[in-house]
């Protein structure tokens, strides 16, 4: 009996394995996510040219990619092909398809009057603390030594015409200064981001404070107050 149910169930199974896959029945090949990137700002800067690129890879959505990215320049699949500062204009590499996008609030320069030499040329839109002082160091000269403690904030910067490097700066310092931490000199050749310390006694923090920032043109010194009220020296 038991040998009759075995020779059964073997029989069963060879005609099962001879039957015609119907087309309902096939595998279907699995869709794989893409990446899916957005330009948050562009810089040029005396020839130099870079893209602000937002990278979403699947199963990281809560967690996006930020990237500061050059001409030929790739990362996570999406390559930089063209930046146009005049037109405000990025073309991308997204494995084999051409994508364009135009930067929100460009500043775009007419072609009579060009951007001066040594101005920068700078928009962004949510853009995070971490694009923010890569702008600021590149521009600076200095390496950002951050804390791993900073807040998480974004930050928006759509000026109507190019500035000049040291405007630039003290734009960029106001910002860091008015939602993330203070910015301080460290020798000559760092800067270093804390978050500022609180208040002691429900006293606000020092008044002014003095930031020595080098420049092409020498040393310019950056006084902020409380409330985020900046003057220039």
């Amino acid at each position: 009996m038991v040998g009759g149910v075995k020779a059964t169930f073997i029989a069963l199974l060879a005609f099962s394995l001879c039957l015609p896959i119907l087309a309902q029945d096939k595998l279907k090949p699995i869709s794989l996510r893409k990446p899916k990137a957005s330009v948050v700002g562009m810089m040029a800067w005396e020839g130099k040219k870079r893209v602000f690129l937002e990278i979403k890879v699947p199963g990281r959505e809560a967690t996006p990619i930020y990237h500061a990215l050059m001409e030929s320049e790739s990362a996570n699949g999406f390559k930089v092909l063209s930046i146009d500062p005049g037109k405000g204009e990025v073309k991308l590499d997204i494995k084999g398809q051409v994508v364009s996008s135009v930067v929100p609030g460009w500043p775009v320069a007419p072609k009579a009057n060009p951007p001066k030499k040594g101005f920068v040329t700078l928009s962004f839109s949510r853009a995070p603390l971490e694009i923010v002082l890569d702008v600021f160091g590149g521009l600076s000269g200095r390496s950002i030594i951050a804390a791993s403690n900073l807040p998480r904030v974004f930050f928006n910067l759509k000026p109507k015409a190019p500035m000049s490097k040291a405007d630039c700066l003290t734009v960029l310092i106001g910002m860091v200064t008015s939602k993330a931490g203070d910015i301080r000199p460290l020798g000559n050749k760092f800067a270093q981001v804390e978050p500022p310390p609180p208040p002691c006694g429900g006293r606000p923090p020092p008044q002014d404070f003095a930031y020595f920032i080098k420049f092409t043109r020498g040393i310019r010194i950056l006084c902020v107050g409380a409330g985020d009220l900046w003057r220039s020296l």
